[in-house]
């Protein structure tokens, strides 16, 4: 009796798994990923790119429409393979249609090795339509500093294909959005 217990349960666990694709397969290694809702712990790798994604901090507020995302940058291989060299802040507003980067860091030991670019690349992947990758979203934009010290930021995202849009000259800080 005992031992058809065991078997039932073992058939209902592998019933459970076979339905859990986060459970059997966390690495998702399309280019386009199309559920914003994940949660921690989940990575998200580009066949492209030097470094990969993975969610640490997932926060949604469905009542105001908008939820935030924090991911930390991880080289896929090389030296600094699997190790924490920066962070990438993400906030999606399904209500006004739009995506923000709100934080990239790279740590400065590990800056100009492809880490950032594969960062944002791999981050509006997340937001994009599987059928045929047509961004998802209508508006992705980001606030960069004009100070000096921030010049290659503003190079790796016009590298990524952001544009200027506004000057914000009152504060010191450039609106750059990604044309459709």
């Amino acid at each position: 009796m005992e031992i058809n217990m065991n078997i039932k349960f073992f058939f209902c666990f592998l019933l459970f798994i076979s339905f859990q694709p986060h459970i059997a397969n966390s690495m998702i290694t399309n280019d386009s990923f199309t559920d914003p809702s994940f949660g921690t712990g989940k990575k998200f790798i580009r066949k492209e790119g030097a470094a990969y994604l993975e969610c640490y901090e997932s926060r949604s507020f469905p009542e105001r429409g908008f939820a935030n995302r924090s991911f930390y940058i991880k080289p896929k291989d090389g030296e600094f393979k699997d190790k924490i060299v920066g962070k990438l802040g993400v906030k999606y507003d399904q209500k006004q249609d739009r995506v923000e980067i709100g934080v990239l860091e790279v740590n400065s030991q590990y800056r100009r090795k492809g880490y950032g670019e594969a960062a944002v690349r791999t981050g509006l992947g997340i937001y994009r339509s599987n059928s045929n990758n047509n961004l998802k979203y209508n508006h992705f934009f980001l606030t960069v500093s004009k100070d000096q010290n921030h010049m290659p930021a503003r190079e790796l995202y016009k590298k990524v294909g952001f544009v200027i849009s506004e000057d914000l000259d009152k504060i010191g800080y450039l609106y750059m959005t990604l044309p459709r």
